[in-house]
């Protein structure tokens, strides 16, 4: 098991004797679950982007992804443990009867999908960044970014790493970090209602396009640059 695994684990651990504590047993059953999924994948990213596209579970995936790209595979105290579990909780739908619980497998149920390549991954988080776009824009301008098409971008977000992973392409799959911390931040602020999201997704998706498309050494370096930025999103969003 790796170090990033034990550090989810451990989270997850945390949190689900903290939901029993409070008698609040489906969710612990949930966690519990998730905890299992993840220990037995053989890359705990893979877990976690099937996770991804349980309907109701993005955000809770999304915050596991955060937790790797800040944390990666150093050993967590027991206080930066119950913190992270703490702001985690945040993030469980979950509603007795919800769809999310009934759509969790107990076991896999095969080999992970294939990922789309490079080139179809990217298309498809530029077109679910021009959705967002679409979406929060009204006859008087902006208006505000529906939780739905953040939760999208993020899926898209997701499937992109896998295709930079399956491709051997790590500006990819750090940039695909990169945006999930950049999400996390935004919800956590609660800054759907800040065009600068907008504005900066757009920019950063076609930056990507632009360095997928083309293939060029100075197009990556762009990448990169936009990468670095978006692994600091409260620089950018003060």
């Amino acid at each position: 098991m790796s170090g990033e695994q034990d550090n989810i684990g451990a989270v997850l651990g945390h949190l689900e004797a903290a939901l029993g504590a409070e008698g609040r047993e489906e969710d612990r059953r949930l966690v519990l679950t998730i905890a299992e999924r993840c220990a037995r994948a053989k890359d705990v990213r893979d877990a976690l982007e099937e996770l991804a596209g349980v309907e109701g579970l993005q955000r809770f995936a999304l915050r596991l992804f955060w937790y790797i790209d800040r944390e990666g595979a150093k050993p967590l105290d027991v206080d930066r443990t119950a913190w992270l579990a703490d702001a985690l909780q945040r993030d469980l739908p979950l509603p007795a009867g919800s769809p999310a619980r009934q759509d969790m497998p107990e076991a896999p149920a095969g080999p992970p999908a294939i990922p789309g390549t490079l080139a179809q991954g990217t298309h498809a988080f530029a077109d679910a960044v021009e959705k967002l776009k679409r979406g929060s824009s009204d006859a008087g301008g902006f208006s505000a970014i529906s939780n739905e098409a953040l939760d999208e971008v993020q899926r898209e977000a997701a499937n992109l790493q896998a295709a930079g992973t399956a491709e051997g392409s790590p500006d990819v799959v750090k940039f695909s970090g990169a945006v999930s911390i950049f999400l996390q931040y935004v919800l956590d602020h609660e800054l759907l209602h800040d065009v600068r999201v907008v504005n900066l997704l757009d920019s950063a998706s076609l930056t990507l396009q632009t360095a997928v498309d083309k293939i060029d050494a100075e197009d990556f370096d762009s990448l990169q640059q936009t990468t670095s930025l978006l692994e600091d999103p409260k620089s950018l969003l003060e």
